[in-house]
């Protein structure tokens, strides 16, 4: 059995959507989205989703942009690469 790839997102809010957060809390779970953290007062929500369901994401009302989260590793500070 194959695991589904999936991207880390945030997800920018409109003005409009941060009056309805519920909703476009909501809609984004419908679209695929797991939630791992609600920012409301800077109006940005943090997940994981399908790298499929990417696109269907900005399709939610009350979204004004989707972000992909970039992730660095640095190597241990006891390794030979430092």
């Amino acid at each position: 059995m194959t695991e589904t790839p999936t991207e880390r997102v945030l997800v920018v809010l409109a003005d409009s959507g941060m009056a309805r957060l519920p909703e476009v809390v909501a809609g984004l779970e419908a679209a695929g989205m797991e939630i791992d953290e609600v920012l409301d007062s800077v109006g940005v929500i943090t997940g994981a989703v399908p790298a499929a369901a990417v696109t269907a994401l900005t399709a939610v009302d009350g979204v004004e942009g989707i972000e992909p989260v970039t992730t660095f590793q640095i190597p241990d500070p006891d390794s030979d690469v430092q």
